[in-house]
This record gives structure tokens, C-alpha cells and sequence, in this order.
């Protein structure tokens, strides 16, 4: 996935590890490791200083680009199902970050960071989430597409 200035790309790999790197000359810029699966998803925030990454296993973690660090590793087993893809915003009054989950069995789960707990789970789809973007200026609408061939907002 690129970053939102598209400077650089970040890659998920089956050896658990994910890594950035520079568009431009296409080196290496660093590796991230410390999920204990292959890793499955990944995204950069809207300001692109932040990545959440979710493993096989479900295990989802929050890196900072600056320096590679792991900054949140959220608990095990607030997801029922395998995840397919996910992003992450901050959103309401309150500027809480959020990240969102698109799941096989079609529900999207968002997850309270601070907290580490689910917030909500959002039924609809009948197959897997393909694909999920919030609005780039109304933080609280999200779209959700389908392998049933449906966009949900």
C-alpha cells in the first residue's frame, strides 16, 4: 500500500515482517517485525506517520513510520473471523482512533485503540470485505465494498 504522498509503499510478507519502502529509488527503508504470523493487511493513516497491520493469526498493531516502532499491539480475539483488509482514522467529537476491520464472513469490526476493545460490529455484507476507505474529509463515513458486489456507506 502507498503512502498518502506516495513517497513510499509498505509491504506485507508471509515471514511475519512488513517493510517500507522509498518509491523513488526503491531501497529498503525499514522492516518491521514482531507479528507472529504472516502478515495480511496493512495501511497508513490519513497523514501517513502511522501503520496498522493485521496478522493471519489476528493479531493487529499499530507502528510508527518515523522509526519503525511498534506502538500498540491490540488484544487477541476482539475479531471472529479472518480479516480480509483494513484502515484506520480518527474520528467524532472526542478524535478517538479507530481501526476498522473488513472480515470474510462480511462484517466490519472497528476497534477503539485507546481502549483496546471493539466498539461495534456492522453486518450487511454476505461475502467477504474487499476493501474499506473513510471519506477524506467526513472522518465518520466509511465505504465498504463486497465480494457480494455490493458498496455499503
Amino acid at each position: 500500500v502507498f503512502s498518502p504522498l506516495g513517497e513510499m509503499l509498505c509491504s506485507c510478507s508471509s515471514d511475519h515482517t512488513l517493510r517500507l519502502w522509498n518509491t523513488e529509488g526503491g531501497e529498503c527503508l525499514l522492516t518491521l517485525e514482531g507479528h507472529e504470523d504472516k502478515v495480511i493487511c496493512a495501511e497508513f493513516d490519513a497523514r501517513g506517520r502511522n501503520i496498522c497491520s493485521i496478522a493471519a493469526d489476528g493479531q493487529v498493531r499499530l507502528w510508527r513510520v518515523m522509526d519503525g516502532r511498534c506502538t500498540k499491539t491490540l488484544k487477541k480475539g476482539l475479531l471472529e473471523s479472518q480479516v480480509s483488509c483494513c484502515c484506520m482514522s480518527v474520528i467524532g467529537p472526542e478524535q478517538k482512533s479507530v481501526v476498522v476491520c473488513g472480515c470474510v464472513d462480511g462484517n466490519i469490526v472497528i476497534i477503539d485503540v485507546e481502549r483496546n476493545a471493539k466498539v461495534v460490529t456492522l453486518a450487511g455484507h454476505a461475502k467477504a470485505i474487499k476493501q474499506l476507505r473513510f471519506h477524506p474529509l467526513k472522518k465518520e463515513l466509511l465505504c465498504s465494498s463486497s465480494s457480494d458486489g455490493t458498496l455499503r456507506l
